[in-house]
């Protein structure tokens, strides 16, 4: 499985195993996530956003 993140002309890629029995997990797949926003964005940005969100309505928080 591949996330991939395209800015202006540079394509950021993140390629997951899937030694697993072909699956990635939920979990594996956010933190992925996480690595290619932080390419586009400064980590603080991703951490700020990151506890601006509602992991249970995925919505951001008021």
């Amino acid at each position: 499985m591949q996330m991939i993140i395209k800015e202006g002309s540079l394509t950021y890629i993140k390629d997951f195993s899937t030694d697993k029995g072909g699956c990635t997990s939920p979990e594996e797949m956010l933190l992925g996530a996480y690595e290619l926003i932080s390419k586009v964005y400064s980590q603080k940005s991703v951490i700020e956003a990151y506890y601006r969100t509602d992991p249970d309505t995925l919505c951001i928080r008021d």
